[in-house]
Protein backbone atom coordinates (compact mmCIF):
# COMPACT_ATOMS: atom_id res chain seq x y z
CA UNK A 1 0.00 0.00 0.00
CA UNK A 2 1.51 3.25 -0.73
CA UNK A 3 2.53 5.11 2.25
CA UNK A 4 2.06 9.40 1.48
CA UNK A 5 4.27 10.40 4.36
CA UNK A 6 6.78 8.06 3.81
CA UNK A 7 6.87 9.47 -0.10
CA UNK A 8 7.04 12.94 0.87
CA UNK A 9 9.60 12.72 3.28
CA UNK A 10 11.86 10.30 0.63
CA UNK A 11 11.29 12.43 -1.85
CA UNK A 12 11.85 16.04 0.12
CA UNK A 13 15.41 13.83 1.28
CA UNK A 14 16.08 12.77 -2.32
CA UNK A 15 15.64 16.51 -4.15
CA UNK A 16 17.59 18.32 -0.62
CA UNK A 17 20.54 15.52 -1.73
CA UNK A 18 20.55 16.59 -5.47
CA UNK A 19 20.14 19.97 -4.98
CA UNK A 20 18.03 22.34 -7.64
CA UNK A 21 18.89 21.21 -11.41
CA UNK A 22 21.63 23.10 -13.21
CA UNK A 23 19.55 22.77 -16.33
CA UNK A 24 17.17 25.45 -17.18
CA UNK A 25 13.32 24.07 -17.97
CA UNK A 26 11.48 25.65 -20.86
CA UNK A 27 12.08 29.42 -20.76
CA UNK A 28 7.96 29.93 -22.12
CA UNK A 29 6.39 28.62 -18.79
CA UNK A 30 6.48 30.13 -15.49
CA UNK A 31 5.26 27.99 -12.55
CA UNK A 32 2.82 29.66 -10.04
CA UNK A 33 1.67 28.86 -6.98
CA UNK A 34 -0.30 30.78 -4.22
CA UNK A 35 0.48 29.70 -0.31
CA UNK A 36 -1.47 31.66 2.28
CA UNK A 37 -2.61 31.21 5.87
CA UNK A 38 -2.04 32.03 9.36
CA UNK A 39 1.14 32.44 11.03
CA UNK A 40 1.18 29.48 12.93
CA UNK A 41 -0.06 27.46 9.59
CA UNK A 42 2.53 29.13 6.84
CA UNK A 43 6.17 27.18 8.28
CA UNK A 44 3.87 24.10 7.00
CA UNK A 45 2.38 25.30 3.71
CA UNK A 46 5.88 26.55 3.13
CA UNK A 47 7.48 23.13 3.27
CA UNK A 48 4.74 21.66 1.34
CA UNK A 49 5.09 24.20 -1.82
CA UNK A 50 8.54 24.00 -1.05
CA UNK A 51 8.83 19.52 -2.09
CA UNK A 52 6.47 20.81 -4.96
CA UNK A 53 8.64 23.25 -6.53
CA UNK A 54 11.64 20.98 -6.33
CA UNK A 55 9.47 17.94 -7.76
CA UNK A 56 8.42 20.35 -10.57
CA UNK A 57 12.08 21.21 -11.29
CA UNK A 58 13.17 17.71 -10.78
CA UNK A 59 10.85 16.74 -14.00
CA UNK A 60 10.99 20.23 -15.57
CA UNK A 61 14.28 21.76 -14.92
CA UNK A 62 14.45 25.27 -13.45
CA UNK A 63 11.71 27.61 -14.32
CA UNK A 64 11.01 31.12 -13.51
CA UNK A 65 8.97 30.68 -10.60
CA UNK A 66 6.20 33.13 -8.12
CA UNK A 67 4.83 32.41 -5.28
CA UNK A 68 2.15 34.41 -3.88
CA UNK A 69 2.07 34.59 -0.33
CA UNK A 70 0.08 36.82 2.84
CA UNK A 71 3.35 37.14 4.75
CA UNK A 72 6.76 36.25 4.81
CA UNK A 73 8.80 33.34 6.55
CA UNK A 74 12.09 32.61 7.62
CA UNK A 75 11.96 29.80 5.07
CA UNK A 76 10.81 31.60 2.10
CA UNK A 77 13.12 33.90 2.72
CA UNK A 78 15.72 30.57 2.63
CA UNK A 79 14.30 29.65 -0.52
CA UNK A 80 14.64 32.81 -2.01
CA UNK A 81 17.85 33.06 -1.42
CA UNK A 82 18.59 29.37 -2.47
CA UNK A 83 16.56 29.48 -6.28
CA UNK A 84 17.58 32.88 -6.78
CA UNK A 85 16.62 34.90 -10.01
CA UNK A 86 14.26 32.13 -10.55
CA UNK A 87 12.07 32.79 -7.66
CA UNK A 88 9.81 35.94 -6.76
CA UNK A 89 7.76 36.32 -4.27
CA UNK A 90 4.65 38.47 -4.30
CA UNK A 91 3.26 39.41 -0.67
CA UNK A 92 -0.52 40.31 -0.73
CA UNK A 93 -1.39 40.73 2.66
CA UNK A 94 -5.35 40.66 1.02
CA UNK A 95 -4.95 36.80 0.61
CA UNK A 96 -7.11 34.92 4.17
CA UNK A 97 -7.08 31.75 5.23
CA UNK A 98 -10.14 29.64 4.12
CA UNK A 99 -11.39 32.45 1.81
CA UNK A 100 -11.36 30.60 -1.45
CA UNK A 101 -14.03 32.81 -3.81
CA UNK A 102 -11.44 36.22 -2.20
CA UNK A 103 -8.27 33.64 -3.37
CA UNK A 104 -10.09 33.10 -7.07
CA UNK A 105 -11.21 36.97 -7.80
CA UNK A 106 -7.44 37.42 -6.97
CA UNK A 107 -6.31 34.97 -9.05
CA UNK A 108 -8.66 35.92 -12.10
CA UNK A 109 -7.72 39.68 -11.61
CA UNK A 110 -4.35 39.50 -11.17
CA UNK A 111 -2.73 36.41 -12.33
CA UNK A 112 -1.54 38.10 -16.00
CA UNK A 113 0.77 40.18 -13.71
CA UNK A 114 2.13 37.27 -11.77
CA UNK A 115 4.31 36.42 -15.05
CA UNK A 116 6.22 36.99 -18.05
CA UNK A 117 6.13 34.46 -20.45
CA UNK A 118 3.62 33.01 -22.63
CA UNK A 119 2.68 30.13 -20.51
CA UNK A 120 2.03 29.35 -16.56
CA UNK A 121 2.21 26.13 -14.59
CA UNK A 122 -0.32 26.79 -11.95
CA UNK A 123 1.20 23.74 -8.77
CA UNK A 124 -0.30 23.31 -5.39
CA UNK A 125 1.40 21.80 -2.22
CA UNK A 126 -0.85 18.83 -3.44
CA UNK A 127 -0.77 19.29 -7.49
CA UNK A 128 2.26 19.36 -9.53
CA UNK A 129 4.51 16.81 -11.91
CA UNK A 130 5.06 13.27 -12.02
CA UNK A 131 7.31 12.81 -15.15
CA UNK A 132 9.03 14.95 -17.47
CA UNK A 133 6.11 15.67 -20.36
CA UNK A 134 5.86 19.79 -19.94
CA UNK A 135 7.39 20.48 -23.59
CA UNK A 136 4.59 18.33 -25.53
CA UNK A 137 1.70 19.95 -24.00
CA UNK A 138 3.04 23.24 -24.99
CA UNK A 139 1.45 25.00 -28.17
CA UNK A 140 -1.67 23.59 -28.22
CA UNK A 141 -4.31 24.52 -25.66
CA UNK A 142 -4.67 28.09 -23.68
CA UNK A 143 -5.85 25.80 -21.03
CA UNK A 144 -5.52 22.13 -19.61
CA UNK A 145 -6.00 20.64 -16.44
CA UNK A 146 -7.24 17.82 -14.89
CA UNK A 147 -10.96 16.28 -16.57
CA UNK A 148 -14.09 17.75 -14.37
CA UNK A 149 -16.55 15.08 -13.42
CA UNK A 150 -19.70 16.68 -14.82
CA UNK A 151 -22.13 14.29 -13.86
CA UNK A 152 -22.12 15.50 -10.26
CA UNK A 153 -23.50 19.07 -11.30
CA UNK A 154 -27.05 19.91 -9.47
CA UNK A 155 -29.38 21.16 -11.34
CA UNK A 156 -28.26 24.55 -11.42
CA UNK A 157 -24.74 23.70 -12.10
CA UNK A 158 -26.47 22.46 -15.46
CA UNK A 159 -28.01 25.69 -16.44
CA UNK A 160 -25.39 27.93 -15.54
CA UNK A 161 -22.31 26.36 -16.75
CA UNK A 162 -21.11 24.51 -19.75
CA UNK A 163 -21.02 20.85 -19.78
CA UNK A 164 -17.46 20.92 -21.17
CA UNK A 165 -16.38 17.74 -19.18
CA UNK A 166 -12.44 18.84 -20.13
CA UNK A 167 -9.75 21.66 -19.17
CA UNK A 168 -10.44 21.20 -15.94
CA UNK A 169 -9.20 20.98 -12.42
CA UNK A 170 -6.82 24.40 -11.84
CA UNK A 171 -4.88 22.61 -9.24
CA UNK A 172 -2.60 21.69 -11.52
CA UNK A 173 -3.14 23.39 -14.82
CA UNK A 174 -0.97 24.82 -17.83
CA UNK A 175 -2.78 28.39 -19.02
CA UNK A 176 -1.32 30.50 -22.22
CA UNK A 177 -1.06 34.47 -21.31
CA UNK A 178 -3.81 34.71 -23.34
CA UNK A 179 -6.73 33.18 -21.52
CA UNK A 180 -5.20 34.51 -18.37
CA UNK A 181 -5.99 38.65 -19.90
CA UNK A 182 -9.02 37.61 -21.47
CA UNK A 183 -9.96 36.14 -18.55
CA UNK A 184 -8.99 39.30 -16.34
CA UNK A 185 -10.56 41.38 -18.95
CA UNK A 186 -13.82 40.22 -18.70
CA UNK A 187 -13.68 39.95 -14.99
CA UNK A 188 -13.23 43.30 -14.64
CA UNK A 189 -15.78 44.58 -16.96
CA UNK A 190 -18.23 42.14 -16.66
CA UNK A 191 -18.25 39.88 -13.96
CA UNK A 192 -16.96 41.15 -10.62
CA UNK A 193 -20.18 42.09 -9.49
CA UNK A 194 -21.55 38.51 -9.15
CA UNK A 195 -21.62 37.99 -5.52
CA UNK A 196 -19.83 35.40 -3.69
CA UNK A 197 -20.00 31.91 -4.85
CA UNK A 198 -18.89 29.03 -6.73
CA UNK A 199 -19.04 30.40 -10.25
CA UNK A 200 -16.26 32.12 -9.35
CA UNK A 201 -14.02 29.75 -8.18
CA UNK A 202 -11.05 30.81 -10.71
CA UNK A 203 -10.88 27.15 -12.47
CA UNK A 204 -14.62 27.17 -13.12
CA UNK A 205 -14.39 30.54 -14.33
CA UNK A 206 -12.31 29.99 -17.08
CA UNK A 207 -13.31 26.41 -17.86
CA UNK A 208 -17.11 26.41 -17.60
CA UNK A 209 -18.38 29.76 -16.60
CA UNK A 210 -16.98 32.22 -19.28
CA UNK A 211 -17.70 29.19 -22.53
CA UNK A 212 -21.53 29.44 -21.50
CA UNK A 213 -21.94 33.22 -21.46
CA UNK A 214 -18.83 35.65 -22.73
CA UNK A 215 -19.77 36.00 -26.44
CA UNK A 216 -16.93 34.87 -28.51
CA UNK A 217 -14.66 33.14 -25.41
CA UNK A 218 -15.43 29.80 -27.31
CA UNK A 219 -13.57 30.95 -30.74
CA UNK A 220 -11.06 32.74 -28.69
CA UNK A 221 -10.02 29.88 -26.31
CA UNK A 222 -8.99 26.58 -27.24
CA UNK A 223 -9.46 24.29 -24.31
CA UNK A 224 -8.25 20.60 -24.09
CA UNK A 225 -10.91 18.19 -24.39
CA UNK A 226 -11.70 15.13 -21.68
CA UNK A 227 -8.79 12.60 -23.20
CA UNK A 228 -6.29 15.54 -23.53
CA UNK A 229 -6.90 16.40 -19.81
CA UNK A 230 -6.67 13.03 -19.39
CA UNK A 231 -2.95 12.77 -20.02
CA UNK A 232 -2.19 15.71 -18.27
CA UNK A 233 -3.51 15.04 -14.44
CA UNK A 234 -5.59 12.89 -12.38
CA UNK A 235 -7.99 15.07 -9.81
CA UNK A 236 -11.21 14.81 -8.76
CA UNK A 237 -12.70 11.66 -10.82
CA UNK A 238 -10.70 9.21 -9.07
CA UNK A 239 -12.88 6.54 -11.15
CA UNK A 240 -10.69 7.87 -14.39
CA UNK A 241 -7.81 6.30 -13.15
CA UNK A 242 -9.13 2.76 -14.25
CA UNK A 243 -8.74 4.18 -17.89
CA UNK A 244 -5.59 5.29 -17.60
CA UNK A 245 -3.32 4.05 -20.31
CA UNK A 246 -0.29 5.77 -19.04
CA UNK A 247 0.57 7.85 -16.31
CA UNK A 248 -0.52 11.56 -16.24
CA UNK A 249 2.19 14.45 -16.62
CA UNK A 250 0.86 15.14 -12.90
CA UNK A 251 -2.34 15.56 -10.32
CA UNK A 252 -4.21 17.52 -7.98
CA UNK A 253 -5.31 15.98 -4.55
CA UNK A 254 -3.59 13.15 -2.57
CA UNK A 255 -6.10 10.84 -3.12
CA UNK A 256 -5.39 11.19 -6.78
CA UNK A 257 -1.49 10.49 -6.11
CA UNK A 258 -2.34 7.42 -4.52
CA UNK A 259 -4.64 6.00 -7.54
CA UNK A 260 -1.88 6.66 -9.60
CA UNK A 261 0.51 5.32 -7.46
CA UNK A 262 -1.25 1.99 -6.87
CA UNK A 263 -2.80 2.03 -10.33
CA UNK A 264 0.89 1.97 -12.23
CA UNK A 265 2.41 0.04 -8.84
CA UNK A 266 5.06 2.92 -8.91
Amino acid sequence: MFDLSQWKEQRMGENLAAGLPVEKGCCDVTVLSYVFGSKDKMPQYVESIELALRETYRWCGRLKTTLVVNQMTERLEYLQSVFGADLRIDVDNTLKMGDIVGFSRNMIKTMPNRFDTSYVLNIHPDGFPLRSALEGFLGKWDYIGGPWNIQSDDFVSKILLSRNDGAGNGGFALRSRKICEIGASAYNRLWKIIPDCYLLYEDIFFTRFLPRWHIGYSKEIALAPRQESLRFSLCEDLLQDERMEDMPFGFHSWAALRKIKEHFRT
